[in-house]
């Protein structure tokens, strides 16, 4: 795996070419929302079929599992409360 910055041009890009297959936004309350359509004045520019795919789904059932406490948070980020 690898992160890094990523221009709107290579994601734009690589939907064009079929290189990028699914596109998706995360974060506390959104957990994983699937993004089915990118648009500024300089394209607008479909992602799959808008629906969820399956990276995606499987980043929001581990997010939602380690949430839930049903799998393992491996990189410590939940805090027991309760």
């Amino acid at each position: 795996m690898v992160e890094r910055d990523i221009e709107i041009r290579e994601i734009v890009d690589g939907l064009a070419s079929g290189a990028v297959t699914e596109l998706f936004a995360c974060g506390t309350a959104a957990v994983v929302s699937p993004v089915g359509r990118l648009v500024s004045s300089e394209f607008d520019v479909s992602v799959g079929d808008g629906m969820a795919g399956p990276v995606t789904t499987a980043a929001r059932n581990a997010l939602i599992g380690i949430q839930y406490g049903l799998a393992d948070d491996v990189h410590g980020g939940m805090l027991r409360i309760v």
